[in-house]
């Protein structure tokens, strides 16, 4: 029997409203249990519920296409399915080992569909930096903050050849009949999620949302700053509906990164 887990927390809620309580989320609770799963990295601070955040806009603007652009294990899909979101879903993840691990996760799903590729401004080809830790992994190099912070998974592990295409021409192919979705674009790509949104192209009129990892403090060298990504979005048209810390600098309480939640408000659909 399928559950929908976002329901189920939500009648949870207002079964104990119903008494005078309320459910909350402790600082410091690593945001796996959350809708997103955020990996391996330590967590800290409260949840602000994001979870119900996109759980409401997926539903408002009728979202049936979510694009996972740095899926990397398939975490955020695994995290969406369990949430009760059964529409198309197509991920992206340039690692060989890990592209196979995420295939295995989404087989015997229909509508997920996995692609050994990077997605970036111009079509090519690279070298992506594979960290110790793969989360880390990226096209930039890491920041020195980012070692202090995070220590040795930051360290290079070795150097992956990797095919980059745009966004654009993908969805091209996977459109090409019948019409467009209603997308919504999550990108965590380890400061390169500026290069993804520019190869959207003609395609950044079907999007109606996206989630983008910000930074308050860079990782990686070249990253554009929180300040910077918001304003390149909103030049986009996309308003920003939610802020929500992934990672903090333990020693100081300072965010280091945010999941960004922006929409095109005119393409609600109520």
């Amino acid at each position: 029997m399928d559950f929908d887990r976002g329901l189920l927390v939500r009648l949870f809620r207002r079964a104990l409203g119903l008494v005078g309580l309320e459910m909350i989320r402790l600082p410091g609770w690593e945001r796996r249990l959350l809708f997103m799963g955020r990996r391996t990295r330590q967590q800290a601070g409260p949840d602000l519920f994001l979870h119900d955040h996109l759980a409401l806009l997926f539903e408002r603007y009728g979202v049936d296409c979510v694009l996972d652009v740095g899926a990397n294990r398939g975490q955020y899909g695994r995290e969406l399915r369990l949430a009760g979101y059964r529409g198309r879903l197509v991920s992206f993840e340039p690692v060989q080992v890990l592209c196979e691990e995420l295939r295995e996760v989404a087989a015997g799903d229909a509508a997920w569909t996995v692609h050994s590729v990077a997605l970036g401004r111009e079509a090519g080809v690279t070298e992506i930096n594979v960290t110790r830790h793969d989360v880390f992994s990226s096209f930039r190099q890491p920041a020195a903050f980012a070692a202090h912070r995070f220590g040795e998974a930051t360290e290079m592990a070795r150097h992956e050849r990797v095919t980059v295409r745009r966004l654009e021409d993908v969805l091209d192919e996977l459109f090409d009949a019948g019409p467009p979705p209603r997308c919504f674009l999550k990108m965590d790509t380890q400061g390169y999620d500026l290069e993804v949104f520019a190869g959207l192209g003609r395609w950044a009129e079907h999007v109606v949302g996206l989630q983008s990892e910000v930074a308050a403090i860079p990782l990686y060298t070249e990253m554009p700053r929180m300040a910077e990504a918001i304003a390149r979005y909103e030049a986009a048209g996309f308003e920003l509906t939610g802020l929500f810390p992934i990672s903090r600098d333990e020693s100081t309480g300072r965010v280091i990164e945010f999941d960004c939640v922006m929409v095109c408000a005119p393409r609600c659909t109520r």
